[in-house]
């Protein structure tokens, strides 16, 4: 049993070194501090890289860090404003989280912003975004502005063929005479 007893502690071992929020200080011999993680993570910077508001795909990137137990999750949270709201969990490449987002339906304005979760449970929230889907009012045309600008260059132009005409047609007059 001695070989068998000596595996099993050193599993124990392997396991509580590999634990986040276990410390163990080689100056204490195997004696090992269980330390509680109380800060967040943190978000530096947030973005996006196309246009959502145009209803195409676009990327969102972000970089967040963990001092303490280490990153367990980062999501982008999609809000409908008044409707539902969606977590896309991100990939990771170290610090730098992306995700490629479907294009957002018409006719709603979307609040976006980042949910990182620590090993520890703790969590942090990034600042919002606000991207709106409405299509723009279509525009008014004010006839009391337009209708003088519109029938005046209309009349000038007609003044203006109909002095072509009469001299085209006076010079065709006169070639045909001759």
């Amino acid at each position: 049993m001695g070989p068998l007893r000596f595996l099993v502690v050193l599993i124990v071992v392997i396991t509580i070194i590999n634990t986040p929020g276990v410390r163990c200080d080689p100056s204490l011999g195997f004696n090992c501090v269980i330390s509680q993680d109380t800060l967040r993570p943190e978000i530096f910077a947030w973005g996006f890289e196309g246009d959502p508001s145009l209803g195409n795909p676009f990327l969102v990137w972000t970089n967040v860090s963990d001092t303490g137990s280490g990153i367990r999750n980062v999501s982008v949270v999609v809000e409908q404003l008044y409707g539902n709201s969606t977590n896309y969990l991100m990939d990771s490449n170290g610090t730098h989280y992306v995700r490629t987002l479907p294009g957002l339906p018409e006719n709603h304005t979307y609040t976006l912003f980042i949910l990182a979760f620590d090993n520890a449970n703790n969590s942090a929230t990034s600042y919002s975004r606000t991207i709106d889907r409405h299509p723009p009012p279509p525009a008014t045309v004010d006839p009391a502005v337009v209708m003088p600008w519109v029938v005046g260059s209309s009349l000038g132009f007609a003044v203006i063929v109909l002095f072509l005409s009469l001299f085209y047609a006076r010079r065709r007059e006169a070639e045909v005479i001759a």
